[in-house]
């Protein structure tokens, strides 16, 4: 019966480390698992800041675009007042 005793108890100590290292694998498959989503996410918010330096370099190229296109438009408008001016000046000539 000693030996009965001792065969169940060591069928259970081996049954509970069965179970003890099953639940350890699985616990370091999750961390595994954790770790790469964690490396992802790492990933993904530097993949956003790289966005927002981008977004903000669009804007300001946004506010230098405006400011070309009124300095155009002076050109532009200069260069109609001149092209009159001289108009009027040849009729000037000629008359």
């Amino acid at each position: 019966m000693a030996k009965e005793n001792a065969a169940k108890e060591d069928k259970t100590t081996m049954g509970l480390k069965k179970q003890l290292l099953e639940k350890f694998n699985e616990m370091a498959e999750k961390n595994k698992a954790l770790l790469d989503l964690q490396g992802k996410v790492s990933k993904g918010e530097e993949k956003l800041l790289e966005l927002q330096q981008e977004l903000s370099k669009i804007s300001d190229l946004e506010t230098k675009i405006k400011k070309l296109e009124g300095t155009v438009t002076y050109r532009d408008d200069m260069l109609v007042a001149r092209n009159k001016a001289l108009l009027t000046y040849q009729r000037n000539l000629e008359h």
